[in-house]
């Protein structure tokens, strides 16, 4: 008896010794079993939260959390949205570098539905567990991952919904537990951002040997490239030429070679040699002056009101706990204050003389959708404040996971007294920067003034690259963002600076466009037409006067697909020579477009369609030619395969090689600012006695090459699983089919509301949009002539060009894989086939028109004649109704009542609302304009899906 309560006494003691241990890993966060209550937000204790509908759309009432008893588990958390949201209770935890925590929670649901579901995630970083919907009882999840080398914080959260993937419902939260592990089985996923590099290196000589490898491999190509562009392009002949000479056949002494021609693109017909071809562009004087007129007055329309040039630049940077006094010299009774602010949170607080605290975070850190714009910090807090004779900003705190950056910047802030005058401020000297750009300050915050939509991300970005700092838009390709970066550098960061890049390629796409459709379609009064299509479309305004990448991918597109079709015009009577030219272009523009975005892959693969194809033929062609008397000993196929093998070299260069140099090239920047510090950190953390600092580390050869080449693959990686799990339930979103249709719009903004009076005393509401939809003329109008010409290409018996399956083939490889792609799409995913549909309308109405030509011929006789200007009716049709939309893509102010009647479609609505997010009003329009009240409101399709609503403040 004694020995066993010895037993039972020594494994008491263990299990005692073993309690402080496990505490102190609990103790990696706070209350995790929800049992303390904070009484100020009825949130349970170290906890805070966040709604994305709050935050963005004003919303406060979708969304909640608050601290609750369960009659089995005591203390939960329970998370309410009503409606589509984000909504997160999330806390920031100390964690160590390259180390695996897991992360786990028992949730309960009711009526979970739509985006991530009921989760644990991180936040700012794309790390979520699996969801759960519908009614679940108790159920445990878990997510396992490894930190950066680097970190030192994680922002652990409870979660209905998700980035992108906003959900609704109820759910509760438990004993949400940190557990650091020494190793773990199945998926580990980074808790790091995916500009972050791996933790992981290279031991021993496996480093060295990989890097031998692909130098030597870099030095083959490079040898193999030298010999061939030698060979092609040395003035002494060493050797034959790739394809026989006209004197070379006796027999054929009818055949001339000028002036050169052009003949089909597969054209299989004939017994002889075909010349060769004519690939200049004669652009007659009639070409001319259509391409600059058209270029011209984009290029005007375009630039105008694009951005303001009168923008804060200097920069008052403070870190939490700091203050500032800001003194007006009399006694003020305040209306509003806005604040214009850099890459930081705005997380702080002004207190006036009476006490009153005027939050512009809500004393929680907000992220920063603020950035770069003027905004409201927070009128009603602003105006209950008696008059002050001036304010105290105190800065609250900043973004942990940014240590080397201020933890506030703010450009300019602008304080309006009780009649809307702006107040005259002093501060300090070294707070001047607040208030010395005072002149910046607009009548109306709006998108001219500020940055709007996804501009955000990429125009934050590319400032990034500018900085030198580590970027936080990964999930395309650097490229479109280096260009940004060129309009900021020459004209600075302001909203005229971070859109002039793309406004210039945009305008660009017109000539680009022009000569691409001359040459497929011939006649200039077709050109013409095609190019004022794409022109005037809608979407090729909005997209080109936004800071994001779409406009470059599609640019380089365009120039890839005009290049590949020089090269496919030629045939065997070219030499070599000729036919490298184009295919080096056109493959060095698909490495731009990969490097810009991810959808020039999609055309690529078209554009490879094409080549194999091409070459196909003309080896059939080689050896039907070689099996003529006249061309028997002419060696035909022995140079077709030496042209053959050349040219499919010359594409692994430049279709290969080359994009893959041009698309590694452009993480130059995620490099400096982000793998070299973090990797000299690792280095330095393994041995600091060796080093005075992290900085000071050198990186040999090979392990700087390691580091970039593996931060660039894993960006790869993390992008790949970014799109292909970017499942949002948006309510802009909108399925490829949908864009034929043009039948959901993506809204960019709303706002510039303003009141402007008329005569008599009466006023109007004015307020701005931009809007991303198709011009309705050219989406459905084109889409209705493609499938047209479709049809006549297999059910009538005109033969047509080639250059139509061209065409075709061009449009599909960039429309049809969206069908395939499971993230959630959007209307301006569609801009990159726009063209393609341009060009084939241009086919379907020359061939309308040479119809009616004949027509015409027929009833001479009795006087009657037919129309042959169809495609100047719509060209007509197309300009008016892109004055009609203009208001709502361009963002001038425009009556709301006039917006609200341009709701062309029956499923498309403005929910006008008030100051206190209620509905007002909701617009619909069908065929005839229809108004009808809250009450239908929020109403869902056959398919249960939700009418597409915008809401417009007023």
């Amino acid at each position: 008896m004694k020995k066993r309560i010895m037993i039972l006494l020594a494994v008491l003691l263990v299990m005692a010794a073993a309690l402080p241990a496990h505490a102190a890993e609990s103790s990696l966060i706070a209350n995790g079993d929800f049992e303390k209550q904070d009484g100020g937000t009825l949130l349970p204790e170290s906890w805070e939260f966040h709604s994305y509908e709050a935050e963005y759309n004003g919303n406060q009432s979708n969304a909640y959390a608050l601290r609750e008893n369960d009659p089995e588990r005591g203390g939960v958390l329970h998370i309410s949205a009503r409606e589509d949201d984000d909504a997160a209770v999330f806390q920031t935890i100390k964690v160590e570098p390259s180390t695996i925590y897991k992360l786990s929670c028992y949730v309960k649901t009711q009526g979970v539905e739509n985006g991530a579901g009921a989760n644990i995630a991180l936040r700012g970083i794309i790390a979520v567990s699996d969801g759960l919907f519908g009614d679940n009882g108790w159920t445990k999840l878990e997510l396992v991952g490894r930190t950066g080398p680097s970190q030192t914080t994680l922002t652990v959260s409870c979660r209905v919904g998700g980035y992108s993937a906003v959900g609704r419902g109820d759910a509760w939260f438990d004993d949400f537990t940190v557990e650091k592990l020494s190793d773990a089985q199945g998926e580990i996923v980074p808790f790091y951002s995916g500009t972050d590099a791996s933790s992981e290196t290279d031991g021993g000589s496996g480093g060295w040997v990989r890097i031998l490898v692909i130098l030597l491999a870099v030095i083959a190509v490079g040898a193999a490239a030298v010999i061939i562009l030698r060979r092609v392009f040395s003035k002494k002949k060493t050797s034959p030429e790739p394809l026989p000479s006209v004197e070379s056949y006796a027999e054929d002494k009818e055949r001339k070679l000028t002036p050169p021609v052009e003949r089909s693109f597969f054209d299989m017909s004939g017994d002889r040699l075909p010349e060769p071809t004519d690939v200049k562009l004669r652009l007659t004087k009639k070409d001319r002056i259509f391409v600059l007129v058209l270029t011209a007055v984009y290029a005007v329309i375009a630039l105008l009101r694009l951005g303001t040039l009168n923008f804060p630049t200097s920069r008052w940077e403070a870190d939490a706990g700091e203050s500032v006094r800001i003194e007006f010299g009399r006694s003020v009774k305040l209306s509003d204050i806005w604040q214009n602010s850099g890459i930081s949170f705005t997380n702080y607080k002004l207190v006036a003389d009476d006490g009153t605290e005027i939050m512009f975070s809500s004393a929680k850190e907000r992220e920063y959708g603020h950035m770069y714009r003027w905004t409201s910090i927070n009128k009603s807090s602003v105006q209950r404040a008696a008059a002050t004779t001036g304010l105290t900003l105190t800065v609250l705190g900043g973004d942990s996971s940014r240590p080397n950056q201020a933890d506030l910047i703010l450009l300019e802030l602008a304080v309006f007294d009780e009649n809307g005058a702006l107040v005259e401020c002093t501060v300090p000297e070294s707070a001047k920067a607040l208030f010395d750009e005072q002149t910046t300050v607009p009548e109306t915050p709006s998108y001219y003034n500020g940055m709007y939509f996804d501009e955000l991300y990429h125009g934050r970005t590319a400032l990034e690259h500018i900085e030198n700092l580590p970027v936080y838009e990964w999930t395309h390709p650097p490229l479109g963002k280096l260009i940004i970066a060129l309009g900021i550098l020459v004209f600075g960061m302001k909203p005229f600076g971070w859109r002039i890049m793309g406004v210039l390629f945009g305008i660009a796409m017109v000539p680009i466009l022009y000569m691409m459709a001359k040459r497929l379609l011939k006649k200039s009064e077709l050109a013409l037409f095609s190019t004022f299509l794409f022109t005037f479309d809608f979407m090729h305004y909005t997209q080109t006067r936004i800071a994001t990448v779409d406009v470059y991918g599609v640019f380089f597109i365009l120039l890839m697909t005009y290049f590949m079709l020089r090269f496919i015009s030629m045939d065997i009577g070219d030499s070599t020579r000729s036919m490298l030219r184009p295919l080096a272009l056109s493959g060095v523009f698909f490495g731009l477009g990969c490097a810009s975005k991810w959808i020039c892959m999609y055309t690529g693969v078209g554009l490879a369609l094409f080549y194999f194809v091409k070459l196909i033929l003309m080896g059939v062609k080689s050896y039907k030619l070689a099996g003529l008397k006249k061309y028997k000993n002419s060696g035909l196929v022995k140079r077709f395969w030496k042209t053959a093998g050349i040219l499919c070299a010359w594409c692994v260069l430049f279709f290969i090689i080359v994009p893959a140099l041009i698309y590694a090239a452009s993480y130059v920047r995620y490099y400096t600012a982000q793998w070299l510090p973090n990797r000299q950190a690792q280095i330095y953390n393994a041995d600091p006695s060796a080093y005075s600092s992290a900085s000071e580390v050198k990186l040999g050869l090979s392990d700087a090459l390691s580091t970039y080449v593996k931060g660039v693959v894993k960006n790869q990686k993390d992008m790949f699983n970014y799109h292909s799990q970017l499942k949002s339930e948006h309510q802009a979103s909108s399925t490829w089919w949908m864009w034929l249709l043009d039948m959901r719009p993506t809204w960019f903004y709303v706002g510039g509301s303003k009141e402007v009076a008329l005569p008599g005393g009466s006023t109007v509401s004015y307020v701005g949009t931009i809007s991303a939809f198709g011009n309705p003329l050219v989406w459905i109008g084109c889409t209705l002539a493609t499938l047209a010409l479709v049809f006549l290409l297999i059910f009538k018996k005109k033969k047509f060009p080639n250059a139509v399956w061209f065409i075709l083939v061009c449009f599909g490889s960039s429309f049809l894989p969206w069908a395939l792609v499971p993230r959630s799409t959007y209307a301006y995913h569609f801009f990159a086939s726009v063209p393609y549909i341009c060009l084939a309308s241009g086919y379907f109405v020359g061939y309308v028109e040479e119809l009616a030509a004949e027509r015409r011929m027929k009833k001479a006789k009795d006087g009657k004649r037919s129309c042959g200007k169809l495609k100047y009716v719509w060209m007509a049709l197309t300009l008016i109704f892109f004055g009609l939309f203009f208001p709502v893509i361009s963002g001038v102010e425009a009556p709301r009542a006039y917006i609200a009647a341009l709701q062309w479609m029956p499923f498309h609505k403005f929910e006008i609302v008030n100051e206190s997010d209620e509905v007002v009003k909701t617009y619909r329009v069908g065929w005839t304009f229809t108004s009808y009240e809250p009450s239908d409101v929020n109403k869902k399709d056959n398919n249960g899906n939700y009418i597409y609503i915008t809401r417009i403040k007023r």
